[in-house]
């Protein structure tokens, strides 16, 4: 196998430049660059916007712009995953109340087995938060209801069990005004059963 020229070389660094320009160019992803030294070396377009980031930004430590980029241990976790070569992976909500997936994930120079570097990446989960939030909250309004509505049930249906032993009683004593009565009060303990389950209903 023939060992490839200083030009060759330096011809594929330079198509491997131009692709990760392009990259970086053309995704839809936040992304920062940040090398060994903290500073910010190149960022996307869409973290650009999302953090009011500009040209001027490009080399300056990343301290100096970490209040661009609404959250608190941003810097914390940046040194921690170069210095330990670990991905970081957190769902973070940010000052404004926004939320993002990010990801911090250390690059190295293979040769000298150190990290030059870490890439982060935000990508926006807000709607996804409020979704999964306004789920959690019907969860809990459905528990409520049928607790409320199993305990309102509980007085009614007892009543009716002891309603039927005297309905029973009074049939078999073939007293009819007794019969009646009970009649009427287990149509009263009905009609508030319905109206308990009509209420439960009307709030689902």
């Amino acid at each position: 196998m023939e060992k490839q020229t200083a030009k060759e070389k330096t011809n594929k660094l330079d198509d491997l430049s131009v692709d990760l320009e392009n990259y970086i160019a053309n995704t839809i992803i936040s992304q920062l660059y940040v090398d060994s030294d903290l500073k910010l070396r190149k960022f996307t377009l869409p973290a650009m916007e999302e953090f009011t980031l500009t040209p001027d930004d490009i080399d300056k430590d990343v301290h100096e712009v970490s209040d661009k980029i609404p959250f608190p241990t941003l810097v914390e976790h940046i040194k921690e995953a170069i210095e330990t070569g670990n991905i970081f992976e957190k769902d973070i909500q940010t000052t404004d109340n926004r939320w993002f997936q990010m990801n911090i994930l250390p690059y190295g120079i293979r040769k000298e087995n150190r990290t030059d570097g870490v890439m982060i990446t935000f990508i926006d989960i807000t709607k996804r938060i409020v979704v999964v939030n306004e789920l959690k909250q019907l969860n809990t309004q459905q528990y409520t209801l049928l607790n409320k509505l199993s305990h309102n049930l509980k007085q009614p249906i007892s009543n009716i069990g002891l309603l039927a032993d005297e309905l029973v009683e009074a049939f078999d004593k073939k007293d009819t005004e007794q019969f009646t009565t009970w009649i009427e009060i287990l149509r009263t303990a009905s009609g508030r059963m319905n109206k308990i389950i009509e209420d439960f209903t009307d709030k689902i």
